[in-house]
């Protein structure tokens, strides 16, 4: 019983400090945006370019339109808005939803979903 204890409270402390914060979800943002620019604009030296100033121009204004709630050992981050209290003029089912675990980010809700 001790040694369960023991190893949920390394887990506990090892989710704590791994919780992703807005710097990271920007670089997975700016990262996903050039796969899914270059998916969509080919790999031509064109299409890179554009990719490439499309990420960047993403990751921007990627802490402007998105709310992090931080819940300790994870963090969910919403980009647009939900029904009439959004501020960012998206319509409903128009936001993306992301949970933020042990470094990681994983897409829960969204227009491609």
């Amino acid at each position: 019983m001790r040694t369960f204890i023991i190893l949920l409270a390394l887990v506990l402390v090892g989710l704590l400090l791994t919780n992703p914060g807005m710097d990271d979800f920007k670089v997975y943002a700016e990262s996903r945006s050039e796969e899914l620019l270059s998916d969509k604009l080919g790999d031509s030296a064109l299409g890179r370019a554009a990719s490439r100033f499309g990420s960047s121009l993403a990751g921007d204004l990627v802490p402007q339109i998105t709310e992090r709630k931080n819940y300790g050992l994870f963090s969910m981050y919403e980009i647009g808005g939900r029904g009439e209290s959004d501020t960012n003029g998206a319509a409903d089912g128009d936001s993306w939803r992301f949970v933020g675990i042990a470094g990681s980010f994983f897409q829960i809700e969204g227009p491609d979903k």
